[in-house]
């Protein structure tokens, strides 16, 4: 749930409030959160933090894309969803800074799962791909 969500603004605030009662628990305060509470939320896959869950919306448009062309590059400047496509570019700048040694929101695991996806780390003139939807032959009516 985004920390905005016109859909249900109050399950908005209700999901900010537990991410910070967790924080509170997690850095030793005083916290309302109990153990049993935390495991429930962490069973239905619960991201307790913001910014995590921000990277998990945009990895699922980033799937949505690659649906929809076949493949993971998405064009400096695509109008569809130019969130998307900062996002991309923000990705593989963290990635350099990342193999680089120097401080960087990318991880392993991050790395891992953009790798698994097809996600391409260099984005240069032999990366260029078409932004046709990509036809499922396998559904055309014979």
């Amino acid at each position: 749930v985004p920390c905005v969500y016109d859909a249900d603004p109050s399950l908005a605030r209700w999901v900010k409030r537990q991410r910070y009662h967790y924080y509170l628990h997690a850095n030793g305060k005083q916290s309302p959160i109990k153990h049993d509470r935390i495991e429930k939320l962490e069973e239905i896959g619960f991201i307790w933090h913001a910014q995590e869950a921000l990277w998990y919306d945009r990895l699922n448009e980033l799937l949505n894309f690659k649906r929809k062309y076949g493949h993971c590059v998405v064009p400096t400047n695509y109008p569809e969803n130019q969130t998307l496509a900062t996002w991309v570019k923000f990705q593989r700048r963290q990635f350099k800074l990342h193999k680089q040694g120097s401080s960087s929101y990318m991880s392993a695991e991050r790395i891992a799962v953009l790798e698994k996806h097809g996600f391409e780390w260099k984005r240069n003139a032999e990366s260029k791909r078409c932004l046709k939807p990509q036809i499922n032959v396998c559904s055309r009516p014979r």
